[in-house]
């Protein structure tokens, strides 16, 4: 590729970007988010970009035929779901999600490199960053952000969310954006660039920080397991003498911003409130047994299981994609409209087969990414990217978010290109694999 047309392969990175976006309106009176605008200026120019190039390209791939054949199974089972319109409205928007996963991975196969995780990587952490930064300030009551939500400004009371929307999905999404960080600290301390290492950590620390701030129990699962791994991972360079100092340094940068702040930051009734929701999760789970655990959780749990039953009832067809709201009256007055699990949803929504494509996916975009960690030069990049990719698997079993955007439009972009790439017997950065 020329160097004046390098600046193309940006365009993954950048719509990788604008996935945090995908709850904020481009203005309130219009329902349409500042990704999906963002998105289609993006293929727009992908896929002029690959017209002047005229690919090759073959539909011969396993994660393009399992996508394909779950959109065929939601086609044909459709008119047999308890609410056909809805059914092919969401059919349609699948088929959307496919097509922008096949542009998107036809135009890594043409120009995409190995070395170029770090644009990838150094995306992630920014993310990262600008979204955590958005929490903190609006807990610290510098920014509002909470108000671009005019329909959800009101939760942000106790639980913040920043840009992200709701503060649930904005624990996922840093969660997803989380391993990157690590990756990127690693990357530098281990090729001793001391100020890049530290500003990493830095990001670290307010992506966490705006993690626990968010008060989602499932966001305190993802970054405490996450953390263990990392620890238990990067034992040997933590140990270095410029990691120690690194770190000592970050965590004095911190401590003396927060005494200079004062410390009612951290001494507030939120943080309380917060620390209480961490604090109690372990007598709820444990008084679930007996009936006396939190009204939320409690609810949580049953749903789960009417789920569960609707696929018994629905086995076959499901009660058709998208449709689990429109079900669930038969089985009570719940106050939730969904399964708070995406998994649940997709198995009672699709039934028995259509859930298998839909898990097949999953499987296939793991075995990718082992693949290449066992194979490739940059296998720390696929390490970190098969955390996140977990991260995200833990984040659609405690909500329901089939149209997440990192799964769509990243990791399954990525898991179509790595088939192409392994059918060429060419690792991406040019080495001949086995």
């Amino acid at each position: 590729m020329k160097r004046r047309h390098r600046w193309i392969i940006l365009l993954f990175p950048a719509s990788v970007f604008f996935m945090m976006f995908d709850f904020l309106s481009v203005h309130p009176d219009v329902s349409v988010s500042i990704y999906r605008t963002a998105q289609i200026v993006i293929l727009c120019m992908l896929v002029i970009f690959l017209i002047n190039r005229n690919p090759k390209f073959s539909l011969n791939n396993p994660t393009f035929l399992l996508l394909i054949g779950f959109l065929f199974i939601i086609l044909a089972s459709s008119p047999f779901s308890v609410n056909v319109n809805n059914s092919l409205f969401e059919a349609f928007r699948l088929a959307q999600f496919i097509a922008l996963a096949f542009v998107m991975s036809l135009f890594l196969k043409n120009v995409w490199k190995e070395e170029y995780w770090i644009y990838l990587s150094t995306t992630m952490l920014w993310s990262g960053v600008i979204a955590g930064l958005s929490i903190i300030t609006d807990h610290l009551a510098i920014t509002n952000f909470s108000s671009l939500y005019i329909d959800r400004a009101w939760l942000a009371e106790i639980r913040q969310f920043g840009i992200l929307g709701e503060a649930n999905f904005a624990a996922g999404k840093l969660g997803i954006f989380l391993p990157f960080v690590f990756l990127l600290w690693r990357y530098y301390n281990h090729r001793g660039k001391l100020i890049k290492a530290s500003l990493a950590l830095i990001a670290l620390f307010i992506i966490l920080i705006a993690m626990f701030l968010t008060g989602s129990r499932m966001g305190g699962v993802i970054a405490g397991l996450s953390t263990l791994v990392f620890l238990f991972r990067e034992t040997r360079q933590f140990l270095r003498p410029r990691a120690v100092f690194g770190a000592a340094s970050v965590v004095l940068i911190i401590s003396l911003l927060v005494l200079m702040s004062g410390y009612h930051i951290i001494d507030s009734p939120r943080v309380s409130a917060l620390m209480m929701r961490y604090t109690q999760l372990p007598i709820h789970i444990v008084a679930i047994g007996g009936g006396a655990t939190e009204a939320s959780i409690a609810e949580r749990i049953d749903i789960f299981f009417i789920g569960l039953k609707m696929f018994a009832d629905h086995a076959v067809t499901g009660v058709g994609l998208g449709n689990y709201p429109y079900a669930i009256g038969e089985y009570g007055p719940w106050g939730y409209k969904y399964a708070h699990n995406t998994f649940v949803s997709i198995l009672a929504e699709t039934g028995f087969i259509g859930f298998i494509f839909f898990l097949g996916l999953f499987v296939r975009i793991g075995r990718n990414i082992y693949h290449y960690y066992q194979r490739s030069s940059y296998s720390d990049f696929y390490f970190y990217l098969g955390m996140s990719f977990i991260n995200l698997m833990i984040m659609l079993f405690f909500l329901s978010d089939f149209g997440n955007k990192y799964f769509w439009g990243f990791f399954v972009v990525l898991s179509i290109y790595f088939d192409y790439a392994k059918r060429s017997r060419v690792a991406i950065g040019g080495r001949v694999l086995s």
